[in-house]
């Protein structure tokens, strides 16, 4: 998966984004990184939706747009698409970690090696700097000019995911002449792979997703959904179907999760949603298949040690039964009993990744900031085993009768245990015959 960069410049997450639809497009013609000449108007003349895409390397809020957004948005409408959009990536330059706004240039072979890191497949654009085309100004970072066929214009800037991914499906629905006064978009569903099912029996799947009412954007009004529902269907077969009230999350949409599902292998499940007076059943309905084959992870140890790159990444964990058993947040050890299958919930998952290992140093599961859309990642299943634990015998005399090694082998020589910070620990005690035992400590 895709190596977040360090330089997550947070502020830009506070930017407000706005549009403007009823601007008109000014024509600019530009070259790319393969010397090929682009003119706008050509493009809008000839029918094409052309977005606009001002980034660049340390923005934590344009890597999201890339990966979520834009490159979704070329795969499905661009040339190997339905071949409606034109997209073009314009690199205003990489700005170290004490300089804002950017002002240091990058070369041609950084911005493609950037771009493939990012998944941008459209045409580069290496600028000299920011705001170096006087028609299309950068107002914040990622600045989307979103630009119809009619010369129309949206500009979406300075704002974060998922709510980007949002704002650029409604205008790019609009292009195209779409009603969306009164819609609500099913999105951002879980995925079936290995790491959100348990393939205990039976496979068990447990998805969320998001709800997005197009008036939040368009008005910038309060959610005006009351109530919604979920409608399931497993082969093309109606299995069930879960309603909701009103309960948003922030201020345009709502987060759910449905109930437990059970499925079989290579199942097609239909996941509708049901909102009264929807006028754009487009994106109400998501397909997600069962692969051929789950391997959910599993631990060697029932002592797991969870590692994030931010100590307020927080988290839970379920059990089987869907039961919350640990609710907390930041780098730490706990234990768990066996059972047939845990899940983990992350949140701030935008820009924290996690590990979760246990006490053998066996890694269970992982994830980088920004691999999953949305802020938070599915529940993420594993299971827990006892079948390889940790028993240790050290054969060697040792200077004192007692002391303490923590996970990563650093020693507390002469200490009580309760002046150790939180953590795992092996307890020594040397025997009067020269070997000695070891025997775990868990510190909250």
């Amino acid at each position: 998966m895709k190596q977040i960069h360090s330089i997550l410049l947070t502020f830009f997450f506070l930017l407000t984004f706005f549009s403007a639809f009823a601007q008109t497009a000014q024509n600019i013609t530009f070259n790319d990184l393969d010397s090929v000449t682009h003119d706008l108007y050509t493009y809008l003349d000839d029918g094409y939706t052309v977005i606009l895409d001002f980034s660049y390397e340390g923005c934590g809020p344009c890597h999201d747009w890339s990966v979520n957004v834009g490159h979704e948005l070329w795969e499905t409408f661009g040339p190997d698409g339905e071949n409606i959009l034109r997209m073009f990536f314009f690199d205003v330059g990489m700005t170290p970690n004490d300089a804002t706004p950017p002002d240091i240039t990058v070369s041609d072979d950084e911005l493609e090696a950037y771009a493939q890191q990012w998944g941008i497949d459209y045409p580069l654009i290496n600028l000299p700097g920011p705001n170096t085309i006087p028609e299309y100004p950068e107002s914040g970072y990622p600045t989307i000019y979103l630009i119809c066929p009619d010369r129309s214009l949206t500009e979406l800037s300075g704002y974060g995911y998922p709510s980007s991914e949002m704002s650029s499906d409604v205008y790019f629905e609009l292009c195209q002449g779409s009603d969306l006064d009164s819609n609500a978009t099913l999105f951002n569903v879980t995925q079936a792979t290995t790491q959100t099912l348990c393939n205990a029996t039976p496979i068990q799947f447990e998805p969320s997703m998001s709800i997005y009412e197009s008036n939040t954007i368009l008005n910038n009004e309060p959610l005006s959904l009351n109530s919604f529902s979920i409608e399931v269907f497993i082969n093309g077969e109606y299995i069930n179907t879960e309603n909701f009230d009103s309960n948003p999350q922030g201020e345009n949409y709502h987060s759910i999760t449905l109930n437990p599902i059970n499925v079989n292998f290579t199942d097609s499940i239909t996941f509708v949603c049901d909102y009264p007076g929807d006028n754009f059943a487009e994106d109400d309905t998501v397909l997600v298949v069962i692969p051929e084959a789950v391997n959910t992870p599993s631990s060697t140890d029932h002592s797991l040690i969870l590692e994030t790159t931010d100590n307020w990444l927080n988290f839970s964990v379920f059990n089987a039964q869907g039961e919350t058993v640990i609710q907390s947040e930041g780098s730490q050890s706990f234990e768990l009993t066996a059972d047939s299958c845990y899940s983990i919930m992350f949140f701030n998952a935008h820009a924290a990744g996690a590990t979760l290992k246990d006490i053998n140093n066996h890694e269970i599961l992982s994830y980088d900031a920004g691999q999953f859309s949305g802020t938070t990642t599915p529940r993420l299943y594993f299971h827990v085993s006892d079948n390889v634990g940790i028993h240790q015998t050290i054969k060697e005399q040792l200077p004192i009768d007692r002391y303490f090694i923590d996970v990563l082998g650093k020693s507390y020589r002469n200490t009580d245990i309760r002046s150790l910070p939180a953590g795992v620990y092996f307890e020594v005690l040397r025997y009067e015959d020269g070997f000695v035992s070891t025997k775990k400590h868990y510190i909250k």
